[in-house]
Formats: structure tokens, C-alpha cells, sequence
């Protein structure tokens, strides 16, 4: 799929269950915002609330301001889609139906998305799977943890599930306020998260910038800034988990 729009083009493209964008640059894509604008492009009807004719709608839309461009490729073939603001009002050509017609604005909120609010912030990718190995580095300080069943080890030491369930989801919604394009120095902190059966490795290292931070995953030139508060989280988190103490008899 390609959206062109004000001297920017964003291509993406479908990888397995997710989408990755490919142009300006190769970057993670936020799956569920791709999905979103390409059923808002398949699902487009025209708006006939107003009474407008065929000719009326062409007229507007000839004077119109272009908003976007969209090149859908599917099993059928590509479908395309242009895009004009009229005052208030949004036009739309199609190569699925003849002349031009009113949408709803919502078709028109959906294509003038800026480039980042299609990107990923999650920092991890491991969603809903529950990984097999933690591995943070801070400091002097390391943790090396590993399930096995139900119950996770610290240090080859039975530890409190809950506290590295608590870490884990931490880690899962760790989010990005921004992308900056520079500021990423040395690392403070590593963490590497395992997941599906060992096949996927996630390492994210993050290095601190005045009060807040610059993380970037491994291999991955994107920078992402963090919250230090959604850092000190991760770090608390991981400060809590301890050895499980055998009761007493």
C-alpha cells in the first residue's frame, strides 16, 4: 500500500500477521493503525446526506485541496484512491466507481496521519506471548531469569512469580513518547526478552538524556524516547524480585 500526501510518500507492506513501513524508511509499523486505514480506504461509501448530485460533487472536487493519494494492492488487483478537502468537505475518486462524491470526514482524519502516528512505540514485540528468559543489565546490578512450567528462576533460584509477572508486563507496555534522531549515548540499562519457544530475541538498550531517555532496540537504527518514569518502573520492578524463602516448620 502507498499513501502520498503534502511532498511524502509512506509505502507499507504486509509481513506475516503485522505490517512494516517501507518507505520514507524501513520502520516498525503499528499494526492495528495500518489496519485501520486500509479498512477505512476498502469501506469508503459515498455520502449522500446532503442532496448533492454527481455534477456538484466533480465540480468541488476539481477546485479541491489534495489531501492524499492511496494505492491499495490486493488479490484483485490495485485499487486507487484520491483524496480533496473542499472547505469542510471531503472528495473522493475511485478506481472502483465512476465520477467523484462526498465521504465522511473520518476518511479524511484516517489519510492526513502524520508518519509516526503509523509507527510503532511498543519496544518490545513479544505482546501477548509469555516469554522464557529475562535478561536486564544496570550497572554492576544483573538479572538473569528463566521459567520453567509456571515458576520462574532467579540466579538458578526459585523466585516470586508474581514480581517477575509484574516486570514482564511492564516490559510488554513499555511505550515510546517520541522518536528523536539523536541523543543515544552508552547504555545504562540492557534488557533482552525471549520469547516463542526461544525463537525470538528482543534486546533493547537504553541509554539516559537529561530527564528522560533515548532507548533503541538491537540492529535497529530508530531511536525511541522513554518516560524516566516508565523507566524507574522497570528497574523498581526488577529490584523486587527475590529468591522464594522456604516457610519454616
Amino acid at each position: 500500500m502507498k499513501l502520498e500526501k503534502k511532498g511524502q510518500t509512506i509505502e507499507f507492506a504486509r509481513i506475516k500477521d503485522g505490517w512494516q513501513i517501507l518507505k520514507p524508511e524501513p520502520l516498525r509499523a503499528d499494526s492495528f493503525a495500518v489496519d485501520e486505514l486500509v479498512r477505512s480506504i476498502a469501506d469508503v461509501r459515498m455520502d449522500l446526506s446532503g442532496g448533492e448530485n454527481n455534477d456538484a460533487a466533480a465540480t468541488k472536487f476539481g477546485q479541491g485541496t489534495l489531501v492524499a493519494k492511496v494505492a491499495l494492492a490486493g488479490d484483485q488487483g490495485t485499487q486507487t484512491l484520491e483524496l480533496r478537502k473542499s472547505k469542510d468537505d471531503y472528495l473522493a475518486k475511485s478506481s472502483a466507481a465512476d465520477g467523484a462524491y462526498k465521504v465522511d470526514a473520518s476518511l479524511g482524519t484516517t489519510l492526513e496521519r502524520s508518519l509516526n502516528e503509523f509507527r510503532n512505540k511498543k519496544l518490545f514485540d513479544f505482546g501477548f506471548e509469555d516469554p522464557g528468559k529475562l535478561e536486564i543489565h544496570e550497572g554492576q546490578k544483573s538479572w538473569f531469569l528463566a521459567r520453567s512450567g509456571n515458576d520462574w528462576w532467579f540466579n538458578d533460584k526459585k523466585t516470586d512469580t508474581t514480581a517477575v509477572e509484574s516486570l514482564v508486563e511492564k516490559l510488554r507496555d513499555l511505550t515510546a513518547t517520541g522518536f528523536p534522531t539523536s541523543g543515544f549515548s552508552s547504555a545504562e540499562i540492557a534488557v533482552t526478552v525471549t520469547s516463542g519457544q526461544g525463537k525470538q530475541v528482543e534486546k533493547v538498550m537504553i541509554s539516559k538524556l537529561g530527564d528522560h531517555y533515548i532507548a533503541r532496540r538491537d540492529n535497529e537504527p530508530s531511536l525511541y524516547e522513554l518516560s524516566a518514569s516508565d523507566v524507574n518502573d522497570i528497574t523498581a520492578a526488577a529490584d523486587s524480585i527475590k529468591p522464594v524463602t522456604a516457610a519454616k516448620h
